[in-house]
């Protein structure tokens, strides 16, 4: 099985293929489920890999298990950097790279159930190893050119070479303003929904409540690029996301007759200032139709106060 998996990442050198892709994954399957065993991951078909080979050149020093520790750790760290994967990033670090006893004690540990944890677990390794994927193949060696060329100094070199160094110009110009392109974070806003108190006479008042939190919640889900806490199910302490959140959401319900009124309210969580607010009054058997008047009144909230900006509001 080893031989196996060593001719495989052998033959990526020459063309990489989707059986090359499917060692590759089998491989890192084993090294994340030996992570801790040095002695294990020394058999390991990766650590032929060029990726190994390029941490080593930085230290030699390095066996070819510990540069594939490495390697593996860095790309978890990875994926965490982004806000919306920081959950992969948990989950891969808690299960492999820094395990617990049990998988169970992982899903405890961050508040999923069993269902969530193994899906989510096959998510990050999928994105674990698009990203190993990719960067080795991006070392693949480039294919020499067999088309038989002109003398350097005839006319027609003269001219094959000044295209060529053309083309290297506009190849280098073209590939910054793509990497700045690509570089650039895109637009993503963290928002913070607190429960909605209410001031409804019991014993509907909780259910109502937690109904309308979780419309807003929804609400605010469905829109481009902005990643929601729902603060009633978080375990977090509320003030870690007083410092890391662009804003919080909360508001009040409250009865008139057979109708609801709803305040909601968008808070600055850095000055706590109310940077916008809005009431909605709608018939108690018009509740249903909350959700879709809040989305867009949230989305054209967020739009005027937080623009494309990655900070948080500005209330001024």
């Amino acid at each position: 099985m080893q031989e196996r998996g060593n001719a495989g990442l052998q033959q990526v050198a020459a063309r990489p293929t989707s059986a090359d892709e499917s060692a590759f994954d089998t491989a890192l399957l084993h090294a994340l489920r030996n992570f801790n065993r040095l002695d294990h991951l020394s058999g390991n078909p990766l650590t032929q890999s060029r990726l190994v080979a390029r941490q080593r050149a930085l230290n030699p020093q390095q066996s070819p298990a510990q540069a594939l520790r490495l390697i593996i750790s860095e790309a978890t760290t990875a994926i965490g950097r982004n806000p919306k994967y920081q959950r992969c990033e948990q989950i891969l670090r808690h299960t492999y790279v820094e395990p617990k006893r049990r998988q169970r004690e992982v899903s405890d540990a961050l508040y999923l159930s069993w269902s969530s944890y193994r899906r989510h677990l096959r998510e990050a390794r999928c994105m674990l190893k698009a990203q190993l994927w990719d960067s080795e193949c991006s070392l693949l060696p480039t294919p020499l050119s067999r088309t038989p060329r002109p003398p350097l100094w005839s006319p027609a070199g003269i001219v094959a070479t000044s295209a060529a160094i053309l083309a290297l110009i506009v190849m280098i110009m073209f590939g910054i303003r793509l990497s700045e392109a690509y570089n650039k974070p895109l637009p993503v806003l963290t928002i913070a929904v607190a429960r909605f108190s209410s001031v409804i006479t019991p014993p509907h008042n909780a259910d109502l409540s937690s109904a309308i939190t979780q419309s807003v919640v929804t609400s605010l889900s469905q829109l481009h690029d902005v990643h929601v806490i729902d603060l009633a199910d978080d375990p977090t302490d509320p003030h870690y996301h007083m410092r890391t959140v662009n804003g919080i959401v909360r508001g009040s319900i409250e009865q008139m007759g057979g109708a609801l009124r709803v305040d909601v309210e968008l808070i600055n969580p850095r000055d706590n200032e109310t940077c916008w607010s809005d009431r909605v009054t709608l018939p108690r058997k018009q509740l249903m139709n909350l959700e879709d008047r809040l989305q867009m009144a949230l989305a054209s909230a967020l739009h005027a106060v937080g623009g494309q900006s990655t900070t948080r509001f500005d209330c001024s």
